[in-house]
């Protein structure tokens, strides 16, 4: 089955009480069949993915992130396909200008330095090594490397990531608890709320007042 003809959103902490004009997601149902192996002790392959491609020609395009997630993690990994992604990527990207200012990043650059070249031939070597499970490690793992050249005008749209679109039906904030440790992930109406009366804090870009 081919899941990137899927286009629908997935619904991240979905909690009891969401308002009705909110979209609704559609819970499929968790059907398995045998894998077609010669071994007689073949596990159950998921048909999460089939599923939703079913819920999809019925009109619904909204789902629970973890039934857009089993479904990622279902589909199976080509080497050989994977292999020659990688490779055509790696030609590609070397017409980037800043791969060396990446990699040695000047002073005042406010990101984590990152070797693409040499991120791509570990992942090219993993794959050699069959170290990937399944399609959405792999994916992943190359998309980490896109997302850490903090490049808006490099990206990486391909693939069963591009099936679905993650979302949440609450506005989400992070905020530092004393203005130095890391930020922590809250849902913004319960934690403006829990604010002491009388006292404002702008919440952004790690900074309270």
């Amino acid at each position: 089955m081919a899941v990137s003809l899927v286009r629908c959103l997935a619904l991240l902490g979905v909690l009891a009480g969401v308002a009705v004009s909110r979209p609704q997601p559609t819970r499929v149902s968790r059907n398995t069949s045998p894998t077609k192996r010669d071994d007689a002790a073949s596990t159950p392959q998921s048909t999460i993915c089939g599923e939703i491609i079913d819920a999809v020609n019925q009109g619904n395009d909204v789902f629970f992130a973890s039934d857009a997630y089993d479904c990622l993690q279902s589909v199976p990994f080509n080497a050989a396909v994977a292999a020659r992604l990688v490779n055509y990527y790696s030609t590609s990207v070397q017409f980037q200008s800043t791969l060396a200012y990446l990699k040695n990043p000047p002073w005042g650059y406010q990101q984590p330095g990152i070797d693409v070249v040499g991120e791509l031939t570990r992942i090219q070597a993993k794959i050699s090594e069959n170290g990937y499970t399944n399609e959405y490690d792999f994916e992943t793992d190359l998309q980490t490397v896109v997302y850490g050249m903090h490049d808006a005008h490099v990206d990486l749209y391909a693939g069963i990531l591009s099936a679905f679109t993650f979302a949440s039906p609450y506005n989400l904030i992070s905020a530092s608890k004393d203005g130095k440790a890391v930020p922590d992930v809250y849902i913004k109406g319960p934690y403006l709320h829990s604010l002491p009366l009388g006292r404002e804090r702008e919440v952004g870009n790690g900074r309270e007042k």
